[in-house]
């Protein structure tokens, strides 16, 4: 019971759980790039929350440092390295309100959706996030 309790279980378990999902978003972000099939604004707004959420998952990799390395990270010098993973989960849930946004528009004005102009919705989308 004390190995599971014990951070070097913890970190090297949610090590695996991130480098699955870094792969997998990786996958994602390459087969959106490369299929001509996947070329709808909502796709491309998964491709771009696929981005956000590596950046999140690459987050767990100063903790490695100070789990198994015993050595403790100054404040600032944590806030330094956590910017941009940060900066990931925060883009990230707002790419996943976008895609949501995407999908109930395509539904309640299909007709219109059709229509758009793909850089400008995309652009603004990407604004928003």
């Amino acid at each position: 019971s004390h190995i599971i309790l014990s951070p070097q279980f913890v970190f090297t378990l949610l090590a695996i759980i991130s480098a699955i999902g870094i792969i997998n978003n990786s996958l994602l972000l390459l087969t959106t790039l490369r299929s001509k099939f996947l070329r709808a604004p909502c796709n491309k707004l998964i491709a771009i929350g696929a981005v956000f959420d590596i950046l999140h998952q690459i987050g767990l990799t100063p903790h490695g440092f100070v789990v198994y390395g015993g050595q403790m990270i100054k404040s600032s010098t944590c806030n330094m390295i956590m910017f941009i993973p940060e900066l990931g989960c925060s883009a990230g849930s707002f790419a996943v309100l976008s895609i949501g946004i995407d999908r109930f528009i395509s539904i309640s004005a299909s007709g219109n959706y059709r229509k758009l102009n793909t850089f400008q919705y995309l652009s603004v989308s990407f604004f928003a996030i």
